[in-house]
C-alpha cells in the first residue's frame, strides 16, 4: 500500500509542477502582450486622460514614459492614491451616461 501511496503523490506533485509551470508561462505571455498592447490603445486603457473636460481629466500612470518604459506600470498602479482614483471615479459619468445625455435622451 505504501508503494502505490508514492507513486500516486509522485506522479502528482509532478503533475502539479508541470501545470504550475505552464500556467506561469501563460500569465507571463499574457502581461508582456498586454504591456506591449496598452500604449497603442489609449481609448480603452487612458481614456480619462483625454476624453473629458480638462478640469476632470487625471494624470497619465507614467508620464511621458509611457512608450520608452513598457513595464513600468505595474509600479506605478502600485504607488497610486486609491483617493485619486476615486475621486476621479466619481467625478466623472460613466461614458453610458454621457453618451445617452450627448443623444438627448437623459431627462
Amino acid at each position: 500500500m505504501s508503494v502505490d501511496t508514492a507513486a500516486a503523490t509522485s506522479a502528482t506533485t509532478s503533475k502539479f509542477v508541470t501545470a504550475l509551470v505552464f500556467n506561469l508561462i501563460i500569465a507571463g505571455v499574457e502581461i508582456a502582450a498586454f504591456s506591449f498592447l496598452r500604449p497603442y490603445f489609449p481609448a480603452v486603457y487612458e481614456p480619462r486622460t483625454y476624453v473629458p473636460p480638462k478640469s476632470n481629466r487625471v494624470n497619465t500612470l507614467v508620464p511621458g514614459k509611457l512608450v520608452k518604459q513598457v513595464f513600468a506600470w505595474p509600479l506605478a498602479v502600485w504607488r497610486s492614491d486609491y483617493r485619486a482614483i476615486k475621486k476621479a471615479r466619481h467625478s466623472i459619468p460613466p461614458l453610458c451616461c454621457m453618451l445617452t445625455v450627448s443623444a438627448g435622451e437623459w431627462p
